[in-house]
């Protein structure tokens, strides 16, 4: 910071003075750079927050500089006016100037799932934070080695919105962003998928992020991999046997068997066998609809039952029951598709029986039971008669 005085009388101007308060959160610098052309004697009162000039001289017609360093602890625009330069000839003016402090990038990361199976991906989301009220950032980069374990997944479903280039060929573990620029207090985000390859908790730190106004931080987060035990189903109908175009229930429960963590994106598809299809109504119900806003899809007449995106705490048991309806005769035998979920991959598949019985109950039609009582009539009158014939 540097203040200038000019004397633009004929006269030399003696006991030349000012005091200039610093704005709040700024200080004289260490070191503090000072250099004066004034004379006199300078000072740094109320631990430099301060900047007083005493005894200072100034020939006719000439100028001098105060010069020091000043440091500022927040972001921000800071207007410095000081106090009235004064002098035994008598007052002058006071000065103001505007410094703008610039903070360098902030950045952020995380997973999501921070829990995934071996194999599986995981979105790693990267976001860079400006304060700067003006400008921005500028030129900001980036260097992201991945840990042995972890490998940009195929295809990197990259996004970027923070502007320059990201560089993320799948199958390495290498991460970087070059170029970037981001407006005045204004946050960016890139993303991309990355692909476990070993068990165990992968932790990643990222490189310092730099940029055009300064080295900003590092962000360190962790995702575990294969280290969870997958979801289970079952499933049972509810009678062994049912007649052609009978019904039943089929009722399926599906288990997380993870003590201390939770799981989502639970689901599984039942296609039904040949001759089994969802009955009309389908009277779909059970806690598995529920928990926390699993979908469940079972149409009447269809032969499929399927639920997608359950959420199950640990220790978490839910159950689907939906009714079925028989069209031919056999043994049935139904088996699901495989269980999955986000963040322990797939588990088991399910299988049941039933068995569809011919229906043994004939149906007559009223004509039929007619003659069927004319029938009964006309042994009766027969037996009727044998037993009035005496015997010899």
């Amino acid at each position: 910071m540097t203040i200038g005085i000019s004397n633009n009388s004929l006269v030399t101007m003696t006991g030349i003075g000012f005091i200039d308060t610093l704005p709040a959160n700024m200080v004289v610098a260490s070191p503090t750079g000072l250099t004066n052309t004034c004379g006199g004697g300078v000072a740094f009162p109320t631990a430099g927050s301060s900047l007083e000039l005493a005894g200072g001289t100034l020939a006719a017609q000439t100028q001098c500089t105060v010069s020091v360093n000043v440091t500022a602890s927040v972001v921000g625009v800071y207007t410095n006016t000081t106090g009235p330069v004064s002098s035994s000839q008598g007052n002058g003016t006071a000065a103001t100037a505007t410094l703008n402090v610039l903070g360098p990038p902030f950045i952020t990361k995380q997973f999501f799932p921070t829990n995934i199976p071996l194999g599986g991906t995981s979105l790693l989301t990267i976001s860079i934070v400006t304060g700067n009220p003006t400008p921005g950032l500028t030129g900001v980069g980036l260097i992201d080695n991945l840990p042995a374990g972890l490998v940009v997944a195929t295809p990197n479903n990259l996004t970027n919105n923070c502007g320059g280039t990201v560089t993320a060929t799948a199958g390495s573990n290498a991460i970087t962003l070059t170029g970037g620029a981001l407006g005045p207090t204004t946050v960016c985000n890139f993303s991309l998928n990355v692909t476990g390859t070993t068990v165990g908790t992968k932790t990643n730190t990222t490189g310092a992020v730099t940029s055009d106004q300064g080295t900003g931080n590092t962000a360190t987060a962790s995702v575990s991999v294969g280290l969870l035990t997958p979801p289970t189903i079952s499933k049972v109908f509810g009678a062994a046997s049912i007649p052609v175009n009978g019904t039943t229930s089929l009722t399926f429960t599906i288990t997380n068997p993870n003590a201390a963590t939770s799981i989502s994106g639970v689901g599984f598809t039942d296609t039904l066998p040949a001759g089994l299809v969802v009955a009309t109504p389908s009277g779909a119900a059970g806690t598995c609809s529920t928990a926390a806003q699993g979908v469940v899809t079972a149409v009447a007449g269809s032969g499929s039952v399927s639920m997608a995106t359950a959420n199950l705490q640990p220790n978490q048991s839910c159950s689907l029951s939906v009714n079925v309806k028989s069209t031919q005769l056999g043994v049935l035998v139904n088996t699901t598709g495989t269980v999955t979920s986000l963040e322990a991959g797939p588990g088991n598949t399910a299988t049941a029986s039933i068995t569809v019985l011919a229906n043994l109950i004939p149906t007559l039609s009223p004509a039929a039971l007619g003659g069927f009582a004319l029938l009964l009539a006309g042994l009766g009158a027969v037996l009727a008669r044998k037993a009035q014939t005496p015997v010899n």
